[in-house]
């Protein structure tokens, strides 16, 4: 991933940053009333899952179905640098990691996360009359954890974001009347999430959060 963004110095720096362009103390020599931040990093994901469904025929108008699903996922993120440029292209200085001249061979230590999770579903469906079915379901859903990888001035920014679950509850029916003229169908849901997986901006940088309930 390579990502830039235009700044106008000093607004949206950290102190640290700030404290080291400020009146150039340590020499840099480009232009930097407007910078660039070049930022880049390598993901590898792996994930792993088994998974099957059983349907039960308990009766000729009523059927029940289970499955399940188990997964494991891993993260890791490497060669993660940030640099800065000035207003002519010129790389001045490494902010990830902190380097006070630029260094393209410079990079953050590499770092991982793993996640498991059982997700799946019960169903239960009745079918009364030429075309009249209802049913009801509960599942359970999951969403891997992720990494916050647009970080410009702080390895602080670098961060996992924990899985997202959801519980979802459903209630759905399809009928056909007046000798199949007439044709009603309807749902009724609810949704609960642990955990959601929302996107938040700080000043000019996007980052993954997780909501909590919602």
């Amino acid at each position: 991933m390579l990502a830039g963004l235009p700044f106008v110095f000093p607004s949206g720096l950290p102190a640290v940053q700030a404290a080291i362009l400020s009146g150039n103390p340590v020499g840099l020599v480009g232009n930097l009333s407007t910078m660039n931040v070049a930022h880049r990093f390598d993901q590898t994901r792996e994930s792993q899952a088994i998974f099957g469904e059983v349907v039960w025929t308990l009766t000729d108008s009523v059927r029940s179905t289970l499955g399940l699903r188990y997964t494991q996922d891993s993260i890791e993120v490497s060669n993660a640098p940030a640099i800065v440029s000035d207003a002519n292209g010129m790389p001045q200085l490494s902010t990830l990691p902190l380097v006070v001249h630029a260094d393209a061979s410079a990079f953050l230590p590499v770092i991982e996360d793993d996640y498991s999770d059982v997700s799946g579903r019960v169903i239960l469906d009745y079918t009364f009359g030429a075309g009249n079915m209802t049913y009801m379901s509960y599942s359970k859903g999951y969403r891997s954890g992720a990494i916050n990888g647009t970080a410009y001035f702080s390895e602080d920014q670098l961060t996992f974001v924990e899985p997202e679950n959801l519980d979802a509850y459903e209630l759905w029916w399809k009928s056909r009347l007046l000798d199949e003229v007439l044709q009603i169908n309807g749902a009724l849901f609810y949704y609960d999430y642990t955990d959601q997986q929302t996107q938040e901006i700080v000043g000019i940088t996007p980052f993954l959060r997780n909501a909590g309930e919602s």
